[in-house]
């Protein structure tokens, strides 16, 4: 049987597209998943407008609309986005911050999601959960590690005080190895990089930072890692944590890029971890607290 990652006061939950025009039959098929969990599901009304481009579910107008109408309906419980893609950034500046952080509600979704979830951080809005979205929803859930560290994190955002550290994954040091402690921020390396010198960036400092991409060549993940090293991103922070980087090259190409970063920084770095594109994948509620010890990662839940 496939487990229902959600809390039980989780009734209604919104499916909007931010990014990317979603694959129908998936979709489907985890709307249904949903709702044999006895959860109500409410896509977005522009979920498969014509946008003019093929990479985009509708227009940036669109788009935001219907995130902006999830957040006035009472009724949603949470918000899980549709797919990542790209298309994320251009709406930042078309949400209703202020509903938002009155509301509270959690945002599911990674990969080009960041773009919300980091500006959620920055202003203090919302619930950002890094963690799978609706279009492949009935595949991860097939996966055990992958659904059970689904429910942990989204039930951490629903219940953070009834939660104790415990082991979560095994790491490989990379470089600068060492414990450190401090909250959690997952972003795409791509989208992280894109808006570095916005007003829409957190603070990093003393957060372990988990970093994951997909479909990028070597030389454009390289290149992406030295902007943040040259930007400062890094400077301050507890620990960087490098996930998966599907159709990115191949493994060794990948320690190559992640040894020269760890040499440009005295910061602990860390690889191997399951977060990304890949199936298992972990998720982590954006801001929860987490520790590295002895090159194992602790959270709550």
């Amino acid at each position: 049987m496939v487990k229902n990652p959600f809390p039980s006061s989780v009734r209604k939950i919104a499916v909007p597209a931010p990014a990317g025009i979603p694959d129908r039959k998936r979709l489907d098929d985890s709307l249904a998943l949903l709702h044999s969990f006895g959860i109500e599901t409410v896509p977005g009304r522009h979920i498969f407008a014509e946008s003019g481009e093929s990479y985009f579910a509708s227009s940036k107008e669109n788009r935001a609309e219907d995130f902006n109408a999830f957040l006035h309906d009472p009724s949603i419980d949470l918000i899980l986005c549709a797919r990542g893609g790209y298309g994320s950034m251009q709406i930042l500046p078309l949400i209703d911050w202020e509903t938002l952080r009155r509301r509270n509600l959690p945002v599911v979704g990674f990969s080009d999601i960041t773009a919300i979830h980091l500006a959620m951080l920055r202003k203090k809005a919302g619930i950002p959960i890094a963690s799978q979205m609706a279009a492949r929803l009935s595949a991860a859930l097939a996966d055990k590690r992958t659904a059970d560290s689904m429910e942990r994190a989204i039930g951490l955002a629903f219940h953070p005080e009834t939660a104790s550290f415990r082991e979560v994954a095994d790491l490989s040091p990379v470089g600068n190895a060492g414990d450190a402690k401090g909250k959690i921020i997952c972003a795409n390396l791509t989208m992280l990089t894109a808006l570095t010198g916005t007003g829409y960036l957190p603070s990093f400092r003393n957060k372990i930072v988990i970093l994951e991409d997909i479909g990028e060549p070597p030389r454009k993940l390289d290149r992406a890692l030295v902007q943040l090293l040259l930007a400062e991103t890094f400077s301050c922070v507890s620990a960087v944590l490098f996930g998966d980087y599907t159709d990115c090259g191949t493994p060794e190409e990948h320690r190559r890029i992640f040894e020269r970063f760890a040499a440009e920084t005295d910061v602990p770095v860390y690889s191997g971890l399951n977060f990304g594109h890949g199936i298992p994948s972990l998720s982590f509620l954006c801001g929860e607290d987490a520790a590295i010890r002895s090159n194992t990662l602790f959270c709550r839940g």
